[in-house]
């Protein structure tokens, strides 16, 4: 399970290492959502959409597939609640690890091990 947050080389080394040990690959994007402005929405999905289509058309393989999980929906499949802040959302990686890994300033990293984990499980 691979999150892509971009489109680099390294996650397109990772990708082609699991595809030749014929494993599936699946990428987790995060929908975006309305919070206050719908400028910021439409250019968010907008932005989701080209990552999207670029992973699609860089990964045309019958083992990839792609998902777009809503953050509430990711956290409450991870086993979180869905309105967790940046920093409960922290805690609660920091907690499923049992040991501090991150702080607060590193809420996308915790972000990205929430979407791991619901892309897993959905």
């Amino acid at each position: 399970l691979i999150v892509a947050n971009k489109i680099d080389l390294k996650t397109s080394k990772i990708v082609e290492k699991y595809l030749k040990q014929n494993k599936n690959v699946t990428f987790v994007l995060e929908d975006c959502f309305l919070k206050f402005n719908p400028n910021v929405l439409k250019k968010l999905a907008r932005l989701e959409g080209f990552i999207l289509h670029g992973l699609i058309n860089k990964y045309k393989h019958p083992k990839v597939s792609f998902k777009i999980i809503a953050p509430s929906t990711a956290k409450h499949l991870a086993g979180g609640k869905g309105n967790f802040s940046k920093r409960e959302t922290v805690a609660y990686i920091n907690k499923l690890l049992k040991k501090r890994v991150f702080e607060e300033k590193d809420h996308d990293r915790a972000d990205a091990i929430i979407l791991a984990l619901a892309g897993g499980i959905e």
